[in-house]
């Protein structure tokens, strides 16, 4: 359903937050532009009481200066005609002269004006209230026209619907529980951290805990940072919050137990840059699409691969999905036709890991033949290919492919090595190499992610110690044993220092400052 908002509405909402904050001068400002007037009263029986009665002075007292003009006229009209009635000439000659409503009038209906001149100059009871109408009469239909055109309105409405509104995107799952603001321009749910620049997370602060025999896949953070998602063996796909790491129930097929679901493993996941939609693959060559706040599944890619969906990701306009598979083939899906739309080869093994390029013209696929294509996204052909280790007699597999936070041009490669490689996206030179100078197969790395803002990357290594290294410096800054069993992978939170880690032993940890 859809519904309309008047813009005449939400000016009047901004001018009462202008009038309770004493904003007059902006208030009667934008009134005089917009000429939209508030004419909000505390109680418009009173006032319809003093008009009925005749109680001029204390009426006025509450009526608004910016009735519209036809009211006013009325309204001071039959204000003029009543004291020239009592004699009061003086008074009458005094609001005609100055009152802004007669000399509207004045100036809009000059015959009527010059009327109530005749009449305060000489009040003839004839002439007072032509065509039958009585004094009652007269007061009855201001009375009436003015509570059609006033109204009472709760104090601070402005504030009062901007909160009803967080609380129902809270209730939705659009904006996280703990947050502590809200840029309400942006829209963005804000903690207390989030403007704090990169921290070393080196503390324990959540466990999330599994099932015994079950074990998180894959794990994801919400483009708002709402949400920590986890993809799990048992191919249950749930949402926890990521502050406090506890299961969303306020989301309701949560609640009722209607969990997003795959027939086998959920193995990659990734969020549309609109943070509504969320993609898993499977390793039954599944992709599901679903809206995450509903927990409704929007499109299925059924036969997406032959074999496992192991790496996925949205295009920039969320309208595609890039997926790599066991199969080794690199493909991507269109979401309105629900069809595959091309094919990328060129590998040999499986494909660990794809991404698109910022803008989408290349796409850059890392496989376990130690090679790292890059093709046209166009027409698919090959445009380079890379190898990290060329004079290596084996293929040492590349296991993750991801960018540098806000560095379109550099490429994170994750071999299973005891070194990271960061490559130019053009070229396939070598920028940089990250290495904890252990040797031997049991620390070699096997994920890593950047934090928020590019100062730290983090890598787990077979070992299950989780090394921290300063971008700036390219040096371990710390060292940690993230869990008692094997690390499967580690994602950064988009803006807050909080890290998360999940690993074979059943747990997914959360870790901060």
């Amino acid at each position: 359903m859809n519904v309309e908002i008047g813009s005449s509405d939400v000016i009047r909402l901004i001018l009462q937050f202008l009038k309770e904050n004493r904003l007059t001068a902006t208030q009667a400002c934008l009134e005089r532009e917009s000429q939209v007037a508030l004419n909000a009263v505390d109680n418009v029986k009173q006032i319809v009481g003093h008009v009925q009665h005749g109680r001029w002075d204390q009426a006025l007292d509450l009526i608004p200066a910016t009735l519209p003009a036809p009211a006013a006229h009325d309204l001071y009209e039959q204000i003029v005609v009543e004291l020239a009635e009592l004699g009061d000439a003086d008074t009458a000659r005094a609001l005609l002269s100055n009152a802004p409503a007669l000399l509207s009038l004045r100036a809009s209906e000059a015959t009527r004006y010059r009327r109530l001149e005749r009449i305060v100059a000489d009040p003839n009871p004839s002439d007072l209230y032509p065509g039958g109408e009585s004094r009652e009469s007269r007061r009855a239909s201001i009375a009436s026209a003015l509570q059609r055109e006033l109204c009472v309105v709760p104090p601070s409405r402005l504030l009062s619907l901007l909160m009803q509104a967080l609380k129902w995107q809270q209730h939705q799952g659009m904006l996280s529980g703990g947050a502590s603001q809200v840029d309400l321009f942006r829209g963005a749910a804000q903690s207390a951290a989030q403007a704090a620049a990169d921290q070393l997370v080196i503390r324990n602060d959540r466990v999330i805990k599994l099932g015994k025999m079950n074990h998180a896949e894959c794990v994801a953070f919400s483009r708002d940072g709402a949400f920590l998602v986890v993809g799990s063996a048992d191919g249950f796909v749930e949402v926890y919050d990521s502050e406090t790491g506890r299961l969303r129930k306020d989301l309701k097929f949560q609640a009722d137990e209607h969990f997003m679901m795959h027939d086998d493993a959920v193995l990659c996941m990734d969020f549309a840059r609109d943070g509504d939609l969320l993609a898993t693959g499977s390793k039954d060559g599944q992709v599901k699409v679903w809206r995450v706040r509903t927990g409704a599944c929007v499109k299925r890619f059924p036969a997406a691969h032959v074999k496992g969906v192991t790496s996925l990701q949205f295009s920039r306009d969320s309208t595609q999905v890039l997926t790599g598979s066991y199969d080794g083939s690199v493909r991507v899906h269109g979401l309105r036709s629900g069809r595959t739309l091309k094919e990328f080869r060129g590998h040999r093994s499986f494909v660990n890991s794809v991404t698109f390029s910022e803008d989408c013209s290349r796409v850059y696929s890392g496989s376990s033949d130690g090679c790292v294509l890059v093709f046209d996204a166009r027409s698919t052909d090959v445009i380079a290919t890379w190898k990290p280790y060329p004079q290596s007699a084996i293929d040492v597999p590349v296991l993750q492919l991801l960018w540098m936070t806000g560095v379109h041009d550099q490429l994170v490669v994750v071999t299973r090595s005891n070194e990271i490689l960061i490559l130019n996206a053009t070229s396939g030179d070598t920028i940089r190499t990250l290495t904890h100078g252990k040797t031997g197969i049991d620390s070699q790395f096997v994920n890593a992610c950047v934090s928020g803002r590019g100062r730290y990357l983090y890598a787990c290594g077979a070992d299950s110690i989780l090394y921290m290294f300063d971008m700036q410096s390219g040096d371990v800054a710390k060292v940690i044993k993230a869990h008692n069993a094997d690390v499967l992978g580690v994602v950064h939170h988009p803006f807050v220092n909080t890290l998360a880690t999940f690993s074979s032993d059943s747990t997914v940890k959360l870790w901060k400052p």
